[in-house]
């Protein structure tokens, strides 16, 4: 058997997933499906195969619905499941059935495309011709081989895409048709001819819509909206870019179209409007598991929070993005890209502030905020926090300066407010008004309920049903409320998929 890189390295007692659906299925349907795959949209696919799967006993087959299931898996931006699934596949697979052997490979060899694998992923590709014959399996490997080349550089490769497509037309498999049409648009638009890769792009467009397959019609437009950029069209760029935010159905998607806005926002020096991209970013892949995102997140959080002189918050993200990165390296992640970012970046932050980690922000005891509603939190904290503040000048016009707020704000939070906390409670709130002396009123209440929402958001299980009863506001808040949220989602970077 050939030698798998480890990242397809199945744990112990792998389980790729199962569902209760029927009872018989016939291996001519899986053949059917699978020359029609890609047809569908990647969650019936996926619904689909494992169906199949849960009916069948040879091994040979059910290795074959496995690749498929990877692939899903790999899809949807579970990237770790789905290179696990790979691996469970290739090893379960009959020694004498090669063309299946070849088919896992393929699977395994455009997962490695997605992570930068591309030299590893060559050298795989060497072993398809020597396990099968079928023209369509050879055209396949071409195909990746091609993808690998572009993407590491090779504008060469550009030819073989273009006469790659061909047999892909004629078969025809416009899924993959459209997957070629959209990696000759990003080689043109890497060699600057930016004509060339807009018609491409359009031609992808217009087949994904024409099969209805909305994951690849919203990553083309991404790639759109990222050759405006490119093209110096920067308002429209973005404005692209946020149209697919609005319209992806897809996570991973939604994510690194968010991350990418970022970026963009991050270039113009609009560290908040970058920093608000990045956490939302962040969010959806913890949320979902997209563990292969989260190092970029969070170096990029921390550079956005350095630039705006943010070192407690820089900090935590970059220290968050070093262990997620740490994390994907003991599941074989390559060290590079943004994973090699968040090691180097979070070692630089240390340098450069006498090596001592940073402060965690939620480490406050905010336990006082439990069980209350959000406006009895508001009204503990700027009750307490106006006692506090006052407590330390001679009259109210100097606490009203202070806290650069104004004098109606002042008087009318004093006439509903009371400091109702004990002085542990109000211990928190002066430990916190400390460290935060630099901001003003509307900033203090801002930055005090992130840190609240984010702690009780992990105390309530990170169930937003739960938050929204607590809080005593509607679920549609709460789910606003926590998707803007940054610190607390980090929380489960550790986390494995269940």
């Amino acid at each position: 058997m050939i030698a798998l890189p480890a990242i397809f390295n199945p744990p112990g007692n792998f389980q790729p997933g199962s569902a209760e659906m029927g009872e018989n299925s016939q291996w001519v349907e899986f053949v059917a499906h699978l020359a029609q795959f890609g047809q569908l949209d990647v969650p019936q696919t996926h619904e689909q195969l494992q169906f199949l799967l849960d009916n069948e006993a040879d091994p040979a087959k059910q290795s074959a619905l496995l690749a498929g299931i990877g692939r899903c898996h790999i899809h949807e931006g579970y990237f770790l499941r789905g290179a696990q699934t790979l691996g469970h596949a290739f090893a379960i697979v009959p020694p004498d059935e090669r063309d299946i052997q070849a088919l896992i490979l393929l699977e395994m060899n455009a997962f490695l495309a997605i992570i930068g694998q591309h030299d590893l992923a060559l050298i795989m590709l060497d072993q398809i011709t020597h396990l099968t014959r079928q023209p369509y399996l050879i055209a396949l490997a071409s195909y990746y081989r091609a993808v690998h080349r572009s993407r590491r550089g090779d504008s060469a490769a550009l030819q073989d895409l273009l006469e790659s497509v061909l047999y892909f037309e004629n078969i025809p498999l416009p899924s993959t048709v459209a997957y070629h049409y959209k990696n000759i648009g990003n080689i043109y638009r890497k060699i600057q001819q930016y004509e060339h890769s807009e018609a491409y792009y359009k031609k992808a467009l217009a087949l994904s819509r024409e099969i209805a397959y909305r994951h690849i019609e919203t990553a083309v437009l991404h790639d759109l909206g990222m050759l405006q950029i490119h093209r110096g069209y920067l308002k429209q760029g973005i404005q692209q870019l946020k149209d697919v935010c609005d319209r992806a159905d897809n996570h991973y998607t939604l994510c690194f179209t968010l991350a990418n806005l970022g970026l963009i926002q991050l270039k113009q020096t609009e560290f908040d409007n970058a920093a608000t991209h990045f956490q939302q970013a962040l969010n959806i892949a913890v949320d979902n598991g997209i563990h292969h995102l989260l190092p970029g997140c969070g170096y990029y959080l921390g550079v956005c929070y350095q630039q705006l002189q943010k070192d407690e918050l820089a900090g935590y993200f970059y220290r968050k993005g070093h262990e997620a990165a740490l994390e994907l390296l003991k599941q074989h992640f390559p060290f590079s890209g943004d994973r090699l970012r968040a090691i180097q970046g979070y070692t630089a932050f240390l340098a450069e502030h006498q090596s001592k980690p940073a402060k965690d922000p939620v480490s406050l005891d905010l336990s006082f905020c439990l069980d209350k509603s959000i406006k009895e939190i508001r009204n503990l904290f700027q009750g307490g926090l106006i006692n506090l503040v006052r407590e330390k000048y001679v009259n109210s016009n100097a606490a009203i300066t202070a806290l650069n707020m104004s004098a109606r704000t002042y008087y009318d939070v004093k006439r509903r407010t009371s400091a109702d906390l004990n002085s542990a409670s109000l211990n928190v709130i002066k430990e916190f008004y400390t460290e935060n002396r630099e901001l003003d009123w509307k900033n203090l209440n801002q930055k005090f309920e992130s840190l609240a929402l984010a702690y009780l958001y992990e105390q309530y299980g990170f169930n937003k049903k739960t938050m929204s009863r607590k809080l005593e506001i509607s679920y549609a808040r709460t789910l606003q409320l926590t998707a803007s949220l940054g610190t607390q989602l980090l929380v489960k970077t550790n986390h494995h998929e269940s």
